[in-house]
């Protein structure tokens, strides 16, 4: 739909973008920190298992209102991402939603872990320099 309108000759999105920022990680296995109930949540796990991540550890506040997701703490925010990415086996966490406010939270975590951790908004925006400036 972007490309109807405009003309530019790549698109990209907030999964496409985790899905690349992943990679440019060596970055296989992620832990999965959603707001989002199980109908939107499978799909996200699908999509990164077809661009080869995979989110075997995943944890969801299980939000259905838009308007709620908006208002998860960032002390909980902390709490959940640290908790999933303890877990041995994962090698990055990937806090999923463009709505959440995680800016100021990923140094926090990371610094926790010794661990990537990715978002939505984090991952898109360097999607889209990584792609005007290649």
């Amino acid at each position: 739909m972007v490309q109807k309108t405009c003309d530019v000759a790549i698109v990209t999105n907030p999964l496409r973008a985790a899905a690349a920022c992943a990679h440019d990680l060596g970055v296989g296995k992620f832990a999965l920190l959603s707001p989002y109930i199980e109908e939107v949540n499978d799909p996200i796990r699908e999509a990164f298992a077809r661009n080869g991540i995979l989110m075997d550890v995943f944890g969801t506040f299980g939000e259905a209102e838009e308007a709620r997701v908006a208002r998860i703490s960032r002390q909980s925010l902390i709490d959940a991402a640290t908790k999933l990415g303890r877990e041995k086996s994962v090698e990055a966490v990937f806090i999923s939603c463009t709505n959440l406010r995680t800016f100021d939270i990923i140094d926090e975590i990371e610094e926790r872990l010794q661990k990537p951790v990715l978002t939505s908004n984090q991952s898109l925006a360097w999607h889209m320099r990584k792609l005007n400036c290649d």
